[in-house]
Protein backbone atom coordinates (compact mmCIF):
# COMPACT_ATOMS: atom_id res chain seq x y z
CA UNK A 1 0.00 0.00 0.00
CA UNK A 2 1.49 3.38 -0.80
CA UNK A 3 0.54 6.04 1.76
CA UNK A 4 0.27 9.75 0.36
CA UNK A 5 3.26 11.55 0.35
CA UNK A 6 3.62 14.68 2.50
CA UNK A 7 3.78 17.93 0.56
CA UNK A 8 6.96 19.75 0.40
CA UNK A 9 7.29 23.04 2.22
CA UNK A 10 8.39 25.79 0.45
CA UNK A 11 10.79 27.97 2.66
CA UNK A 12 10.88 31.71 1.60
CA UNK A 13 15.14 33.13 1.06
CA UNK A 14 16.21 36.24 3.45
CA UNK A 15 17.95 37.87 1.05
CA UNK A 16 18.36 37.42 -3.38
CA UNK A 17 21.26 39.42 -4.83
CA UNK A 18 20.94 39.98 -8.56
CA UNK A 19 23.72 40.42 -10.59
CA UNK A 20 23.13 39.96 -14.19
CA UNK A 21 21.77 41.10 -17.55
CA UNK A 22 20.41 44.34 -16.47
CA UNK A 23 17.42 44.00 -19.12
CA UNK A 24 16.24 41.63 -17.56
CA UNK A 25 16.31 42.94 -14.18
CA UNK A 26 12.46 43.79 -14.17
CA UNK A 27 11.86 40.18 -14.66
CA UNK A 28 14.45 39.09 -11.82
CA UNK A 29 12.40 41.11 -9.58
CA UNK A 30 8.79 40.04 -9.99
CA UNK A 31 10.69 36.77 -9.38
CA UNK A 32 12.41 37.49 -6.31
CA UNK A 33 9.58 38.94 -5.05
CA UNK A 34 7.68 35.61 -4.66
CA UNK A 35 11.10 33.96 -3.55
CA UNK A 36 11.76 36.58 -0.16
CA UNK A 37 10.00 36.63 2.78
CA UNK A 38 7.93 39.34 4.05
CA UNK A 39 11.00 41.34 5.62
CA UNK A 40 13.55 39.96 3.41
CA UNK A 41 16.11 41.62 0.57
CA UNK A 42 17.00 41.95 -2.55
CA UNK A 43 19.98 43.50 -3.43
CA UNK A 44 20.41 44.98 -7.21
CA UNK A 45 23.94 46.02 -8.37
CA UNK A 46 24.76 49.03 -10.63
CA UNK A 47 22.26 50.61 -10.14
CA UNK A 48 23.94 53.75 -10.89
CA UNK A 49 26.44 52.58 -13.79
CA UNK A 50 29.49 55.43 -12.51
CA UNK A 51 26.08 58.09 -13.58
CA UNK A 52 24.94 56.93 -16.68
CA UNK A 53 21.98 56.37 -15.21
CA UNK A 54 21.15 59.71 -14.01
CA UNK A 55 22.28 61.27 -17.18
CA UNK A 56 19.40 61.54 -19.68
CA UNK A 57 22.02 61.91 -22.53
CA UNK A 58 23.17 58.15 -21.95
CA UNK A 59 20.61 56.19 -23.70
CA UNK A 60 22.58 52.60 -24.12
CA UNK A 61 19.93 49.35 -23.68
CA UNK A 62 21.69 48.89 -20.25
CA UNK A 63 21.10 52.22 -18.38
CA UNK A 64 17.75 52.50 -20.05
CA UNK A 65 16.92 49.08 -18.17
CA UNK A 66 17.89 50.23 -14.71
CA UNK A 67 16.42 53.62 -15.06
CA UNK A 68 12.69 51.71 -15.63
CA UNK A 69 13.95 49.33 -12.96
CA UNK A 70 14.89 52.40 -10.89
CA UNK A 71 11.13 54.29 -11.55
CA UNK A 72 9.55 51.22 -11.05
CA UNK A 73 11.17 50.46 -7.37
CA UNK A 74 10.42 53.97 -6.07
CA UNK A 75 6.69 53.67 -6.89
CA UNK A 76 6.36 49.98 -5.78
CA UNK A 77 4.48 49.98 -2.60
CA UNK A 78 5.96 46.20 -1.77
CA UNK A 79 9.05 47.07 -0.58
CA UNK A 80 10.98 50.00 0.66
CA UNK A 81 14.04 51.25 -0.72
CA UNK A 82 17.57 52.46 0.18
CA UNK A 83 20.45 52.98 -2.76
CA UNK A 84 23.81 53.40 -1.54
CA UNK A 85 25.90 55.60 -4.03
CA UNK A 86 29.35 53.49 -3.86
CA UNK A 87 30.89 52.08 -6.74
CA UNK A 88 28.27 51.28 -9.46
CA UNK A 89 25.32 51.49 -6.60
CA UNK A 90 23.82 49.35 -4.99
CA UNK A 91 19.80 49.25 -4.00
CA UNK A 92 18.47 47.50 -1.15
CA UNK A 93 14.36 46.66 -1.72
CA UNK A 94 13.32 45.62 1.61
CA UNK A 95 9.98 43.63 1.27
CA UNK A 96 7.12 45.03 2.89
Amino acid sequence: MCRPRRPHRFIRAEAAFIDADKSNYNRYFDRCLTLVRPGGLILFDNTLRDGRVADPDVRDADARAIRALNDRLVRDPRVTLSLVPIDDGLTFARKR
